[in-house]
C-alpha cells in the first residue's frame, strides 16, 4: 500500500474505503457480519482511511453506517483514520418514503452531530470531520468558529485523559477575530478555560491584528493580572501593528507568533521584536512543505554533514537565530526527531548558506494584501 499526507501531517492510505454502500443508497444495508469481516480485511491489506457520515443509513435507521463501523473498527482504532461528516439531515416532514436530505449547519446541530458520531463510532476523537453540504443559511465563518471550539474542547479532553500533571504542560490558545473587543474577549477567555478544563492558560494570543484588538488586549491584561493567564501575546502582527500595540498598551505583548521558516526568516520583524522585548515564535517552521522544503538542496547538503534531516537543520537554524519553534506533528517518531536538535550546532558558514534562502516573502498570505484582509475581517463579522 502507498500512503498520502492530508493537510500538514494526517497520513492515510492512498486507497481508502468509502463505506456508504454498506448501509445506504444501494438497496438494503448489507449483512453486518460480512461487512465487519470486509473492514477487517481492508485493514489487513494496509487500508487506513475509512469514510462515513452520520446519515449513511435508511430512514428507519439513518445512522446505520456509523453504528457498523464503530464496533468493527474499534480493535484497529490506533492504526486507522476515521472520517465522518455533518451538515445534512433527512427532511422528516416530506411524505416520500425516501426522505430527501436538507442542509443543516447550525452550531447546535454541529455539536449534536459530533457528539452522536463519537458515540456511534465508539471513539473519543474524529480524525477528519467534513461539512457534508454547505448550508446557505449559516455563514461558513460561523461554521469554522464552531469547529475551532470543538478542537479546543478536544485538546482539553486529551489533556485530562493524559494523566500528565497540569504544571508540566504549557498550554497556548488564541482569541479569534469574531471574539474581538473587551466583552467578547472576556467571554472567550472564560470559554477557553472551561473547554481546556484548566484554571489558567499559560499563553493567550490575539490570533489576527484586526477588529477591536485593543479591546481584546484590555481583557487579556485584566485576565493576566488576576492569574487566569500566565503570559499574553499576539500572532500575525507585522512590525507596524506590533509597534503600535507596544507603544500604547499598559502591558506589552510577550510573544509574537508569525510565519517564520528558512524561506521567510522575518529578519526585519525579528529586530523589531528584539527592540521591544517580544519573543519571536514561529508558526509553520517547515513551511508546510511548500517551495520544495524537504528536498531543498542546501538544507539536505547541510543536514548530511551533521547526520540530521533537512527538517532538523531548519529547526536548528531558527533556534540559533533566537526564534522559538512549534513544529506540528501527530507522529511520535517525527516528534522525537523534532526534539533531537540540541546535540549539534550549525557553523557560521552553514548558517550563512541557510540565511541566503530567505526570500522575504510569505508562502501563505500577506496582511498587506486587500483581498486577504477582506477575507479575514469578514470572518470577524460572524460571532
Amino acid at each position: 500500500m502507498q500512503y498520502r499526507t492530508l493537510g500538514k501531517d494526517l497520513t492515510v492510505s492512498a486507497v481508502g474505503l468509502g463505506c456508504m454502500g454498506m448501509s445506504h443508497a444501494y438497496g438494503a444495508p448489507a449483512d453486518k457480519k460480512e461487512m465487519t469481516e470486509l473492514l477487517a480485511r481492508a485493514v489487513d491489506m494496509g487500508c487506513t482511511f475509512f469514510d462515513t457520515t452520520e446519515l449513511y443509513g435508511t430512514p428507519e435507521n439513518p445512522h446505520d453506517n456509523e453504528e457498523l463501523l464503530g464496533p468493527a473498527l474499534k480493535p484497529y482504532r490506533d492504526k486507522i483514520v476515521l472520517a465522518t461528516k455533518f451538515g445534512i439531515t433527512f427532511d422528516w416532514n416530506d411524505p416520500d418514503v425516501n426522505k430527501p436530505v436538507i442542509p443543516d449547519s447550525r452550531p447546535e446541530s454541529i455539536r449534536k452531530a459530533v457528539e452522536g458520531s463519537l458515540k456511534r463510532l465508539q471513539t473519543d476523537h474524529i480524525d477528519l470531520y467534513y461539512q457534508h453540504r454547505q448550508d446557505p443559511s449559516v455563514p461558513v465563518e460561523e461554521v469554522a468558529g464552531v469547529m475551532s471550539r470543538l478542537i479546543e474542547e478536544g485538546v482539553g479532553n486529551a489533556i485530562e485523559k493524559s494523566g500528565v500533571p497540569r504544571e508540566e504542560l504549557f498550554i497556548t490558545t488564541k482569541i479569534w477575530i469574531a471574539n474581538a473587543g473587551y466583552e467578547k474577549a472576556k467571554a472567550s477567555i472564560a470559554e477557553s478555560l472551561c473547554k481546556l478544563k484548566t484554571s489558567y492558560i499559560d499563553l493567550l494570543l490575539i490570533h489576527q491584528p484586526f477588529s477591536d484588538y485593543y479591546g481584546t488586549w484590555r481583557a487579556m491584561e485584566e485576565a493576566y493580572k488576576n492569574g487566569q493567564l500566565r503570559a499574553i501575546g499576539v500572532a500575525n502582527f507585522y512590525p507596524d501593528r506590533l509597534i503600535d500595540l507596544c507603544q500604547f498598551a499598559e502591558i506589552a505583548p510577550m510573544v509574537n507568533q508569525v510565519e517564520t521558516h528558512v524561506f521567510q526568516q522575518q529578519q526585519t520583524a525579528h529586530a523589531i521584536m528584539q527592540k521591544y522585548g517580544v519573543t519571536h515564535q514561529s508558526w509553520g517552521p517547515f513551511a508546510e512543505g511548500r517551495n520544495g522544503f524537504f528536498t531543498n538542496g542546501v538544507l539536505n547538503e547541510v543536514a548530511a554533514k551533521y547526520n540530521k534531516s533537512a527538517a532538523q537543520v531548519a529547526l536548528r537554524f531558527l533556534i540559533q537565530c533566537g526564534v522559538v519553534v512549534i513544529p506540528k506533528s501527530v507522529h511520535k517518531d517525527r516528534m522525537v526527531q523534532n526534539f533531537d536538535i540540541f546535540d549539534f550546532k550549525l557553523s557560521d558558514d552553514d548558517m550563512a548558506k541557510i540565511r541566503a534562502l530567505d526570500t522575504g516573502r510569505s508562502l501563505f498570505f500577506s496582511h498587506y494584501d486587500p483581498a486577504t484582509v477582506e477575507f479575514l475581517t469578514n470572518m470577524g463579522k460572524h460571532a
